[in-house]
């Protein structure tokens, strides 16, 4: 091979997108209208070629948006944004993302189409003669995609930033993150193709390009479903990489050689090659020895490997036009730019976009493409590791060289625990904008008076003593000393007025001030501080639950924070608590990082769930978002991560299995169910539900989808309760006759229900299909509907479903379990079950203290609910997390609450 001579540049257009789904989608779109109309003119000419006219092309396209959506929901979103800017059809962008589907899946269009022959390699640290990874690639396609090609530099509101290069229309091809993450893509054809419905290559890619984790990004490989074989190699700034040979059922890897990984068109491991029909070199034969003449020439060289030799690799014409760098009879050398990550140096200011195997007849000035920086990057003051990007080279005609790398990748330091997060959390203000995870974040930095013990009774945490009026109508919290703030002020009583003042005031939108402010179980009259270390509760009428409800994790456990928490303007800054912790970074979408509090005044005694002793055994906790669990998994075997809390019953076989990991299970008291919307036309009929309910087999259900972890339950009353009694035992057997006389009685004729649920928790969807499953059973015809959880947790809050999979987390005391499920739609539209009787019962549930009464009461609500089937309970889960074996004095618990105080990584 001779190394070729300098080509001219060419300028592909740079589009800056940020913000949500929808407005990146709107801003792609309109910059780039009308590449974006010359590709859907391209591309409809192609299939226009063989008889298929576009509409019916459309027709395919639609096909794939139920895909789009269970696997990805914002990239639909973004899709739609790109045709509502482009002033084109969605089902239009869908086809230029499906078009390898929609081409190589059909051997009468495959037959029309130019050879794909791309060629890509990665030269490992070790094998280059700086130590720096090398990630390149030859694209070879149509000619006309000279005039399609865009890169976007994506700034996602949430995620990390990310620089692509693309087929205008399209949502990625290859590409970088700022976490230091590549991936290029290579052709391949098997048997396999075209069988089974998936998900288009280019959103698979842009969601691999948004994993903030090397093993997240891994992990959307191997769970996503695909239409068609491919090749994708991913590599990491740091010193990885692999190529993964996919077929739609099936993956399979090969890792570097002697420090470097090449990879051409055509299945090369054993195991493809033992259990895969390739049918690649049918279209692609040239392959073989592309692959085997660059992996030769860097073999030969490695250790000394540059950038250079890259070049002079993917510049090879051997077998023109059916070559490793194929261009146009008039282009006669070639030469590309290989892009470089550079380990421990700060990025780069521009990224050039060079031209490479390109016609001579084609000239036009360089553009220069500004690289992408860490936000943090640029507002840190510590030195962190970081990678840069120096060029990346695009050649084009009939040969794209796209050559990815990464930026500003920061690594764990020692000190630090990395825990996993299924989502981000919603917000840093405790009790208000939550959700389940950012309940157990905040906990670890916020305290209130009192707080839960691990047998679900209420201890003092802030307060050292609590005492109750004889009317119950007054209750006195004097309060421990030496507490501090995360700001170092003491904790003084008038800080705890200055906090409930902020939670009772409606304008804040706290969770559970209905519970204080009358509507529930008493009214708050005041909150006064008689002296700095007393605090004097005045209620409207006794209840027996409220310490009970003051330390619930759903309320933020009515963490006390100081008012520097607050600005000037009245809005929420950021938590100010008396924690073990205390917060120092939340990257949205990517990770929150908490530090030790030097200054935390622990209690003496033991720890006893959200009380007791509390010591920061490490410096730093990181919770990472990782909402894949194959991801997350992988990262836990890989020690990326220390801790998978978000396990599921399903992934505990796995775990146990392996001999790096170690399990914690633990009955939890949350609820998994069926909520039905009785407001709705057809479900306000109770037979139509009592149907539902007869035709699922619950014994059944729970045990596939806990692994036979957790046991079947039809009471919203936990097993795990001391109120859990033989009344709470009974419930609905599967009864098909029944359901069928109940559903004629109700003149049901098979319209369809449709049942929402999410991919977040995995018991949420795996009990929605078996339910699907079974009810079909009864003929009741159920329609999944798969949606991301904040969209589906909105529309559970405003009452905007006909049934939904839905979990509540753990309640320790039975009022609460009923209270989070009952109560006026008119108010309070979350709520499932409206019936006044139902309330009235609650209501005395509360203030009564007696437990053979509460026995009572609580009896006479699981029957009520039953007879009313607002939803159907049917187990409760299992607090499972997989934890590295280094990390020691780990906990599971009935609140399945996951606490990292008291846990150190030997």
């Amino acid at each position: 091979m001779k190394e070729a001579a300098a080509m001219t540049l060419t300028a592909f257009p740079l589009i800056d997108i940020e913000g949500d789904a929808q407005q990146r989608g709107m801003q792609y779109g309109r910059a780039a209208g009308d590449r974006i109309a010359l590709s859907i003119r391209t591309y409809r000419a192609a299939y226009e070629k063989v008889g298929l006219d576009w509409s019916r092309t459309k027709a395919l396209a639609r096909r794939f948006v139920p895909q789009i959506e269970a696997f990805d929901a914002e990239s639909m979103r973004e899709i739609e944004g790109i045709a509502a800017g482009a002033e084109v059809e969605p089902e239009e962008i869908v086809a230029l993302n499906a078009r390898s589907e929609l081409l190589y899946a059909h051997e009468q269009l495959e037959a029309t189409e130019p050879p794909d022959g791309c060629t890509g390699v990665v030269v490992m640290p070790a094998a280059a003669r700086d130590g720096r990874l090398i990630h390149a690639q030859n694209w070879d396609w149509r000619v006309e995609s000279v005039d399609l090609g865009v890169v976007l530099r994506i700034r996602p509101a949430s995620g990390p930033a990310i620089l692509t290069f693309v087929e205008a229309g399209t949502l990625a091809r290859a590409g970088l993150n700022e976490h230091g993450i590549a991936l290029t893509g290579n052709f391949l054809k098997s048997a396999e193709d075209g069988r089974t419905a998936g998900v288009p290559l280019p959103l698979i890619r842009r969601t691999i390009l948004k994993a903030p984790l090397y093993a997240q990004a891994l992990g959307v490989v191997f769970r996503s479903a695909r239409t068609i074989s491919n090749n994708m190699i991913l590599s990491h700034a740091d010193g990885e990489a692999v190529s993964l040979e996919t077929c739609p059922q099936q993956v399979f890897w090969q890792l570097p050689e002697n420090g470097v990984l090449v990879h051409a068109n055509h299945f090369k491991t054993p195991g493809a090659l033992a259990r895969v029909h390739d049918k690649s070199l049918e279209t692609t034969p040239d392959s073989l020895y592309r692959d085997r003449r660059v992996s030769e020439f860097l073999g030969e060289r490695a250790g000394r490997l540059g950038e250079e030799d890259v070049i002079e690799a993917l510049s090879d014409r051997f077998g023109s036009p059916r070559a490793v760098c194929r261009a146009p009879s008039a282009v006669r050398r070639a030469r590309g730019r290989a892009a470089r990550p550079r380990r421990r140096s700060r990025p780069s200011s521009s990224t050039p976009l060079r031209e490479g195997c390109a016609s001579r007849r084609r000239r036009s000035r360089n553009t220069s493409t500004p690289s992408i920086r860490s936000r943090a990057h640029r507002k840190r003051r510590h030195k962190m590791k970081s990678t840069s990007l120096k060029s990346t080279s695009l050649g084009f005609a009939a040969c794209l060289a796209a050559l990815s790398l990464a930026s500003a990748h920061a690594q764990p330091q020692p000190g630090t625990l990395r825990v996993q997060l299924n989502a981000d959390m919603r917000s840093t203000e405790p009790g208000v904008n939550r959700d389940d995870n950012t309940d157990a974040v905040l906990m670890h930095m916020g305290e209130g008076l009192v707080a839960l013990r691990e047998d679900t009774s209420v201890g003092p945490m802030l307060a050292s003593k609590v005492e109750v009026a004889p009317d119950g109508l007054a209750y006195t919290f004097t309060l421990r000393d030496g507490v501090k703030f995360h700001n170092d002020a003491p904790l003084a009583a008038d800080d705890v007025v200055w906090s409930w003042k902020r939670f009772l005031d409606p304008a804040i939108g706290w969770r559970c001030l209905p519970e204080f402010d009358g509507r529930g179980m008493t009214k708050v009259l005041s909150v006064e501080a008689p002296n700095p270390k007393t605090v004097v509760f005045k209620l409207e009428r006794p209840t027996g639950l409220l310490l009970t409800t003051m330390a619930r994790p759903d309320c933020g456990g009515s963490a006390i924070m100081h008012r520097s928490s607050v600005g000037a303007d009245g809005k929420w800054k950021e938590p100010v608590g008396t924690g073990p912790y205390k917060l120092k970074e939340w990257r949205r979408g990517q990770f929150i990082e908490v530090v030790r509090f030097a200054g935390y005044a622990s209690r003496a005694e033991p720890m006893d769930g959200f009380t007791g002793g509390k010591k920061a055994e490490v410096e730093t906790l990181r919770y990472v978002v990782i909402p894949d669990a194959s991801a997350a998994k992988t990262a836990l075997y890989s020690g990326a991560i220390d801790a998978f809390t978000g396990a599921s019953s399903a992934d505990v076989p796995e775990l146990r299995a392996r001999p790096e990991v170690k399990v914690e299970v633990s009955p939890s008291m949350n609820i998994v169910g069926l909520l039905f919307q009785t407001k709705d036309p057809l479900l306000q009929d109770v037979r139509i539900r009592r149907a539902l309910a007869l035709a699922v087999d619950t014994p059944e259900l729970a045990r596939a989808v806990s692994e036979g972890l957790s046991k079947p339950n039809n009471s919203v009353v936990p097993t795990s309760s001391p109120y859990y009694g033989a009344v709470q035992k009974s419930g609905y057997k599967r009864d098909l006759a029944q359901a069928k006389k109940l559903l004629a009685e109700a003149g049901y004729q098979g319209q369809p229900i449709k049942l929402l649920t999410n991919k977040r928790y995995p018991v949420c969807f795996d009990a929605a299909v078996t339910v699907q499953a079974m009810a079909a059973e009864a003929g009741i015809k159920i329609e999944l509907e798969v949606l991301d959880w904040a969209t589906q947790l909105d529309r559970y809050n405003r009452g905007q479903y006909q049934s939904m999979a839905f979990v509540y987390s753990s309640r320790l005391d039975p009022s609460l379990s009923y209270e989070s499920v009952s109560g006026p739609k008119s108010t309070q539209p979350r709520k499932v079950w409206d019936n006044a009787e139902a309330q009235r019962v609650l209501a005395e549930s509360m203030t009564v203290a007696d437990k053979a009464k509460r026995q009572a009461l609580f009896d006479e609500l699981h029957r009520r609910m039953l007879d009313d089937a607002p939803m159907l309970v049917l187990f409760n889960g299992a607090d499972t997390a997989g934890l590295r074996k280094s990390v020691v004095g780990y906990k599971a618990w009935a609140a399945d609450k996951p606490r990292f105080w008291n846990v150190r990584v030997q």
